[in-house]
């Protein structure tokens, strides 16, 4: 099994990455560190060429259903979304998905952040 630091390495060669956000302070309202990761760590990609896709660099079993989440493995492929905001939305359906019962808002206004400043 690669390292983290070989999968952001595959990731950076393989879609030519210039930008990681880690999306978990949004999704849960804590700051991420690596001794308190608690699953819902999403990454958001961004590409030289202007496209953004949804990381699990962990392989959380929960994300295992989504197919369209990058994994850091040469079969994975995720969906390359053409605006921020479409891949924003995209990790919101998720996280409703497997956390359906804790609150969204730091997501949600993510989301409509960039809904306003992309209009």
């Amino acid at each position: 099994m690669k390292t983290l630091s070989e999968i952001l390495d595959y990731t950076h060669e393989r879609f030519d990455t210039v930008y990681g956000e880690h999306l978990g302070r949004a999704v849960t309202g804590h700051s991420w560190n690596r001794t308190n990761i608690d699953g819902m760590d999403l990454m958001l990609e961004t590409t030289r060429a202007g496209r953004w896709f949804l990381a699990d660099f962990y392989r959380r079993p929960e994300y295992a259903p989504f197919a369209d989440l990058f994994d850091g493995t040469e079969s994975s492929n995720p969906t390359l979304h053409g605006a921020k905001v479409q891949a924003l939305t995209r990790a919101l359906e998720i996280v409703k998905t497997i956390r359906p019962g804790v609150s969204h808002e730091q997501l949600k206004r993510a989301v409509e952040a960039e809904r306003h400043a992309s209009a």
